[in-house]
């Protein structure tokens, strides 16, 4: 039989300066945490996307279009006229009209807000509550949702991977 051991010292300072990290940092949204925070950003944005891509071609719960809005639009995809609300969820933020994220304590924010539409008097943000809520003569298409479970294990993922990074810059563990 193999006798295997493993040592494991701790190093209370680098313990006290990773707690400070994560408090602070969590909260601020500063250090490991901002790259964190904007991967999960990503990751939402990437869900976000796809559904609206997939919802867009009639493959989810969004009302279908008229026969008669198809005719006059030419084709048969709901929201996709200018891309422009399908743009603001690019996974990748750019600052493209619309999309709109901003750090807060503990998260970040994601969504679409403000931007300039090409073809609209109304903003993309204001375009977008529309659909979202169904107000006036649109059906309600909700654009920002909650992740399924698939989604927040890409999220649980990068908070592990951040707090590990912070784990060996601080040498709590050697």
């Amino acid at each position: 039989m193999t006798k295997v051991e493993v040592g494991v010292t701790t190093d209370l300072k680098g313990y006290n300066l990773l707690r400070r990290n994560i408090l602070k940092g969590s909260s601020s949204g500063r250090g490991e945490f901002r790259t964190i925070y904007k991967k999960w950003a990503v990751i939402y944005r990437r869900f976000l996307f796809r559904r609206f891509k997939k919802f867009s071609k009639g493959g989810g719960n969004w009302r279908k279009l008229k026969k008669s809005t198809i005719r006059n639009k030419g084709h048969s995809l709901i929201l996709r006229d200018t891309d422009t609300l399908l743009d603001s969820l690019t996974p990748v933020f750019s600052k493209l009209p619309g999309q709109y994220e901003r750090i807060i304590p503990g998260g970040i924010e994601v969504g679409i807000r403000g931007g300039k539409h090409p073809k609209s008097k109304v903003s993309v943000g204001q375009l977008a509550s529309f659909h979202q809520t169904g107000a006036g003569n649109y059906p309600a298409r909700k654009i920002i949702v909650r992740m399924g479970r698939k989604g927040t294990i890409g999220i649980t993922k990068a908070l592990k991977v951040g707090v590990n990074k912070m784990v060996e810059k601080t040498k709590v563990v050697k």
